[in-house]
């Protein structure tokens, strides 16, 4: 969905990882739990709202305890890469 008029844009998937300027969360309207993407849908008609892609890096789900598991070993097999 595009909530206005534009010559470019991308489509990109949301990592769910936010940078917010406090002044955009007093905006937000909805109360209870409500969905983020449709939050930022309807500001957008009104506030830029800006993505950031970046595919270069290393993504790992760590968003519950089994998934913990791998990435501590991937961690520990790749903590070469992190010493400085």
């Amino acid at each position: 969905t595009i909530s206005r008029e534009s010559n470019q844009h991308n489509n990109l998937a949301f990592s769910g990882i936010h940078i917010i300027e406090p002044e955009l969360l007093k905006k937000m309207t909805q109360t209870g739990p409500f969905s983020i993407i449709d939050a930022y849908l309807k500001l957008s008609t009104h506030c830029q709202i800006k993505g950031f892609e970046h595919s270069d890096g290393i993504w790992l789900d760590a968003g519950n305890p089994e998934a913990l598991i791998p990435v501590s070993d991937f961690i520990r097999n790749q903590s070469h890469l992190f010493q400085p």
